[in-house]
């Protein structure tokens, strides 16, 4: 029951903020405002298995479709930059895939909360998550890679990126 009521506050929330506020709302203060908030939330969630099974759940259909585009499978190695304290992409990647999957963060807080989350959900053996900065990350082992909306700087994230794959 109370599952479900989480379910439908989280459900109506998403619809609220992307759909209703957020196309009214210059770009980059909407995204500071929702780093600031996903960063907290994301912090309570990691702590608790029913918060983190949801917002898993809420995310669950874009990043199947996300696997079916890259078409990553468990042979592939994959890199992602600005996880978080609630590594979601990174979880269902190996939930999904298997493929053994590298997630990094600069903030050492989320590091620890991320680390203990992996740990709590048995996903260590393909999931390891490293306190590192996209901008200075080697990344030519990797086939798929994803930079996450949270991170600070994604144009300089993604020259990187385009200097350095493939080397």
């Amino acid at each position: 029951m109370l599952t479900s009521h989480l379910e439908q506050l989280f459900s109506f929330l998403q619809h609220l903020i992307f759909q209703q506020i957020g196309g009214k709302i210059r770009t980059n203060f909407l995204k500071n405002s929702m780093d600031s908030a996903f960063i907290l939330f994301e912090r309570i969630g990691s702590k608790f298995q029913i918060i983190s099974e949801i917002y898993l759940k809420m995310y669950q259909e874009i990043l199947t479709k996300e696997i079916f585009l890259a078409q990553i499978s468990q042979h592939d190695r994959v890199l992602v930059i600005g996880s978080g304290s609630l590594p979601v992409t990174p979880t269902l990647i190996v939930r999904n895939t298997q493929a053994k999957t590298i997630a990094i963060d600069k903030d050492p807080v989320a590091v620890k909360d991320a680390t203990h989350y992996v740990i709590s959900q048995n996903l260590e053996r393909n999931l390891k998550i490293e306190y590192a900065d996209g901008l200075t990350y080697p990344v030519g082992q990797f086939s798929v890679i994803f930079v996450l909306y949270g991170v600070k700087h994604p144009a300089e994230i993604l020259r990187h990126l385009a200097n350095h794959i493939n080397q």
